[in-house]
């Protein structure tokens, strides 16, 4: 943790008399208010307004993403989730403005500058399958505007990619991955009950669907953190994407994935039936089909893409909908146990055991259910 840029009422203060001195990156010198939007697990956000003495400037409001854990426990570096933010369009989320990556700065911590995203939060058990599929159209433009991204980002090792070139190696390899990494730090978690008997239905359910995710090829860049509370809703519904630390190089099918469903605990995702779960993939492949088609037109040829991986270009709707649905499913129980692992992990606070306790029952509902059938 970083101290003074964790939750010190100080920091306010502090933040405050830096911006007027003009001594914060990407933002303007001016007489500010500055609000703690909320602290996640690596940054605390704070919001900086101009006051209405220096709206002459016109200073737009400013977020900054301070960092408040060490550099080796974050998930990517600082400048990696910066060049992800450099690249959101401003209507589809929050936008990199400015970097500072040492503490040897003003606010004395690392921090990241960004727009700000208006609007709320809205709890899973809120949300509908209207703002479902209003988000997956949301997350189809991200896609396909960023298609041709050339640098794949830190998860691949900062290989720099073009569409097509790497391949996902599937989701049998990365729960592997996740389960060595909790045997070599946390070995105690997965004996815990509530986790060793879903352990294996949950490694069964994972052979069945990995087939339709090896092979798929990595889209250069997905949100990768897709989940209820990294989602902002603004005027007339529509849904916009902050928090960008995840991102990077992966499976587009992820990001449909995390929003929700019916494998739910605490507040990261929302109540989705089957049904609505359906019907905001099929939103997403309409929308990436019709983008592909205006594309072409403005182009002026013929050019048809598939919904990264989801099927050849000849295939049809209803069958890119059943694969694009089976890799989600497939990445959606990669990410449950992953997070339930990490609720489990936190002793001594009753929120995350909570939490820990309705994945469990949800997954575990998941895993007895009767199957759909397997993906071709």
């Amino acid at each position: 943790m970083t101290g003074s840029a964790d939750f010190s009422a100080d920091f306010a203060s502090r933040l405050e008399r830096e911006v007027r001195a003009g001594r914060v990156s990407g933002v303007e010198p001016a007489a500010v208010s500055v609000t703690r939007l909320g602290a996640g697990e690596s940054f605390t956000a704070w919001l900086l307004r101009a006051e209405e003495a220096a709206q002459g400037a016109r200073q737009p409001p400013r977020v900054v993403r301070v960092v408040r854990r060490p550099a080796e426990e974050r998930p990517r570096s600082l400048r990696g989730e910066y060049e992800a933010l450099s690249r959101v369009p401003p209507d589809l989320g929050s936008h990199g403005v400015a970097l500072e990556e040492d503490s040897d700065n003003a606010l004395g911590a690392p921090y990241v500058v960004t727009t700000y995203v208006p609007g709320r939060v809205v709890p899973g058990q809120e949300w509908t399958p209207r703002l479902a599929c209003a988000l997956a159209e949301q997350v189809a433009r991200l896609h396909h505007l960023l298609g041709g991204a050339q640098t794949a980002g830190e998860g691949t090792a900062g290989s720099r990619l073009q569409p097509g070139q790497a391949r996902h190696p599937g989701a049998l390899r990365e729960a592997e991955a996740v389960l060595g990494w909790w045997r070599s730090h946390h070995p105690d978690v997965l004996e815990e009950p509530r986790v060793s008997r879903l352990l294996a239905p949950w490694w069964r359910a994972l052979v069945t669907l990995d087939p339709v995710t090896v092979g798929v090829p990595l889209h250069p860049l997905i949100h990768g953190d897709l989940v209820v509370t990294n989602v902002v809703v603004g005027t007339g519904g529509i849904p916009r994407l902050i928090d960008w630390e995840w991102a990077g190089p992966g499976d587009p099918a992820k990001d449909l994935a995390l929003i929700g469903g019916e494998v739910t605990g605490g507040p990261w995702y929302a109540h989705l039936s089957r049904k609505a779960v359906t019907d905001m993939v099929s939103c997403y492949v309409a929308a990436r089909s019709r983008l592909a088609r205006s594309q072409a037109a403005d182009k002026g040829r013929n050019l048809v893409r598939d919904c990264e991986g989801a099927g050849g270009s000849g295939e049809k709707h209803d069958e890119q909908v059943r694969r694009l649905l089976a890799r989600r499913d497939a990445w959606e129980l990669v990410d449950r146990l992953s997070n339930l692992l990490y609720c489990l992990s936190r002793r001594g606070q009753e929120d995350y055991l909570r939490w820990a306790g309705q994945l469990a029952e949800s997954l575990g509902a998941r895993l007895t259910a009767p199957p759909d059938e397997p993906p071709g």
